[in-house]
């Protein structure tokens, strides 16, 4: 086999197991965020708006890492055709 096409096979498996690392954590962070969130507070004082300003910019990070993931695997899919 050739062993241009066996790197990006590798390639192409650690992309994809980074595509779930990141999923996962996309869902946690919508989970963090969900459960920071109450729509049914009775004081200014009880809104975590740091804590969901910061989970906010992680998720909005992580997504544009995952968006950059997965052009690279469809790239590399397209490679290995």
């Amino acid at each position: 086999m050739n062993i241009e096409i066996m790197q990006l096979r590798t390639k192409l498996a650690e992309s994809k197991n980074k595509e779930k690392e990141l999923d996962v954590k996309v869902s946690r962070l919508f989970y963090e965020m969900k459960a920071s969130i109450n729509p049914y507070y009775e004081d200014i004082n009880e809104i975590e708006s740091d804590k969901i300003l910061q989970i906010a910019q992680e998720l909005s990070s992580t997504v544009n890492e995952l968006k950059v993931i997965k052009e690279k695997i469809h790239k590399l899919e397209k490679d290995l055709k």
